[in-house]
């Protein structure tokens, strides 16, 4: 017959040994769960993502965008943005502004359109200037692009239309930023009815800066244009703007506007 002390000891033996069982198995599983099961789970949707890319990129259909989207959208949940379509970004916006779908980013109101929109606004300048669609924002994009390329002539009836459509905050940005670079000091006040910014990295024209141009506007006509443009009608550049010197001399030269 076992004694009370040995039992006893026992019963403790095996009590400690369940204790330290469950603790191993609650901390494996805290290693798990907390580092390499997410690790994994992010490594799957990266991987996932973009191999929705690449078929997108192989058959542009709207079911494949659509399939790819979901797939970007749900590894920027999970994941460094970059990675989720670092191996054919270049490719995937070209082919998403070639066909209109990137319209789907923004009609739809997806979160991966702000995620995308560095790489839709600066890296990706020739695919953007080739969209053919209607979207405000994307179109926005569209002149942007077309003004890094130095093409104002394509771009100023995109921004016209965008102001007429209530867009003049962001078309006051955009333009501002112009004009200084042509040195239209009096465009720039113009314009600075809307915004006191008068640089963006997003519509930097090609080349150095140009020597700024005598003011031929009084402080009342600065005024004039100013509530003018408040009200609602989009100012265009002053007659001493090199941009329309620019603008005449690639209207008779189309082939110098091509990305």
């Amino acid at each position: 017959m076992i004694s009370q002390p040995i039992k006893n000891r026992t019963i403790d033996f095996l009590f400690n040994g369940v204790i330290a069982v469950v603790v191993v198995l609650f901390f494996g599983a805290f290693v798990y769960y907390g580092f390499i099961h997410d690790d994994r789970v992010r490594d799957e949707s990266v991987e996932t993502s973009n191999t929705a890319i690449r078929q997108y990129i192989a058959n542009q259909t709207m079911d494949n965008v659509k399939f790819a989207l979901d797939k970007l959208a749900e590894c920027y949940a999970l994941a460094n943005t970059w990675v989720c379509s670092s191996e054919n970004e270049r490719a995937f916006i070209k082919a998403l502004a070639t066909t209109s779908h990137i319209d789907l980013l923004f009609s739809h109101g997806l979160s991966t359109a702000s995620d995308l929109k560095h790489g839709l606004d600066i890296n990706e300048s020739s695919a953007m200037a080739l969209y053919t669609g209607k979207v405000p924002e994307v179109l926005f994009l569209k002149a942007n692009a077309m003004i890094r390329y130095g093409n104002i002539q394509e771009a100023l009836p995109i921004y016209k239309a965008l102001f007429l459509q209530g867009e003049q905050w962001s078309v006051a940005t955009s333009l501002r930023s112009v004009f200084k670079h042509y040195g239209c000091i009096d465009d720039v006040e113009i314009w600075g009815e809307f915004t006191a910014a008068d640089v963006s990295r997003d519509t930097r024209p090609p080349g150095s800066a140009y020597p700024e141009q005598p003011r031929i506007y009084s402080v009342d006509e600065i005024v004039d244009r100013r509530i003018r443009l408040r009200n609602g009608e989009f100012i265009t550049p002053s007659p001493n703007c090199p941009i329309n010197l620019l603008i005449e001399r690639k209207a008779s030269d189309p082939e110098a506007s091509a990305p």
